[in-house]
């Protein structure tokens, strides 16, 4: 009713308080869908976090119905433009398309749009594609994707798990990450030596 009166300022309210209320109850999905319709950025930020916290303590989206249809709403916040781009990600691989989730993750970590916290996960997530039978990722990407690794292991700001979890994979991420740039170099100079 107030949406058909004009009142923008009344439902925004409305749908924060109700999103509130989700966020209490325990529903961070109906929360987020509430912030969005509110078109609140701080709140829809904070539920994104939230959402990425859940999941890299659980390993899995509490909400992927959501996040799978977000559509325009991602340009809400950098945070929720992360959070739909990560769980494309995730389907990307599902459906085996390799190469494109590849590059997809790189640019995800690349971008700096995560949480730093949250770049532990993505490094981990990267090293399938590191041990894979073809290459994947190119020289430039990997010395980035080893820039992020390296600015990662001298961040003290880590939260206690995600330094945890760090320090168990650092050595064969590190390890992959050589491989890969070896073989990356060696592909990339077979095809400029052939050109």
């Amino acid at each position: 009713m107030a949406a058909e009166r004009g009142l923008h300022t009344v439902v925004s309210q409305t749908c924060k308080v109700l999103g509130m209320r989700a966020l209490q109850g325990g529903h961070t999905g109906s929360a987020m869908a509430w912030a969005l319709r509110s078109g609140d950025s701080k709140f829809s930020t904070f539920l994104a976090d939230k959402i990425l916290a859940e999941y890299a303590a659980s390993g899995a989206f509490s909400s992927t119905d959501l996040l799978d249809n977000l559509g325009a709403s991602i340009v809400v916040s950098d945070r929720l433009t992360f959070l739909a781009k990560y769980r494309e990600f995730h389907k990307l691989v599902d459906e085996s398309q390799f190469p494109e989730a590849a590059a997809l993750l790189h640019s995800l970590l690349w971008s700096k749009l995560a949480p730093k916290y949250f770049w532990v996960t993505l490094l981990i997530d990267c090293i399938p594609f590191l041990t894979a039978d073809s290459v994947l990722f190119t020289s430039e990407q990997t010395y980035e994707l080893l820039q992020c690794l390296q600015e990662l292991s001298t961040d003290s700001s880590l939260p206690t798990k995600q330094q945890l979890l760090l320090e168990e994979h650092e050595q064969r991420l590190r390890l992959s990450l050589a491989k890969n740039l070896a073989l990356a170099l060696t592909m990339e100079g077979d095809t400029a030596a052939a050109c």
